[in-house]
């Protein structure tokens, strides 16, 4: 689900081309979100490459990936141009990068000292006006909770326990 916030947030800053890889069954929810093209997230690198360059002749310079596997950041690094940078949401498990490729893990945790300034500021002066303007879209397509009591419920949160629909997105340029 955050991916799809990358992927919008990524849209409002200006990247472009947005590309990820998901089940091609969400192909039309995310391109709703704002990516410009969605790949099976079964193919190869060699495919993701061939793919790709269907859709640009950039170099990948910035890669997010949501799933942050050791298979996943394997396919992002093959994937990156030399001095690119890959954001990952877990640990980095490959090791040291050549060719000036950088791996970076993000914490999306406000409290943490090296977020609260941009975190606090996005979530208390920008989100909401995003949202009303729909830049941002929350689709949430059946209740969550009836009462305030169901906010606190761990059956309520359930939902946000499913798996990300795509695991890369590469930014070009």
């Amino acid at each position: 689900m955050f991916s799809v916030l990358v992927i919008q947030l990524a849209k409002i800053s200006g990247f472009s081309p947005i590309i990820t890889t998901a089940s091609i069954k969400h192909t039309k929810a995310l391109k709703g979100f704002g990516a410009d093209a969605v790949l099976s997230r079964d193919l190869s690198t060699d495919e993701l490459k061939q793919e790709i360059l269907k859709h640009t002749t950039k170099p990948i310079t910035l890669i997010y990936d949501a799933v942050s596997l050791d298979s996943t950041q394997r396919t992002a690094v093959d994937l990156l141009a030399p001095n690119g940078a890959l954001v990952t949401t877990l640990p980095d498990v490959i090791g040291e990068l050549d060719q000036g490729k950088t791996s970076i893990r993000v914490w999306g945790i406000l409290r943490l000292e090296q977020n609260v300034v941009l975190l606090e500021d996005f979530f208390h002066e920008r989100i909401s006006g995003w949202v009303e303007n729909g830049l941002i879209q929350v689709r949430i397509s059946y209740p969550l909770c009836t009462n305030l009591t169901d906010i606190f419920s761990p059956i309520a949160w359930k939902p946000f326990q499913m798996v990300c629909w795509e695991f890369l997105m590469a930014w070009v340029g």
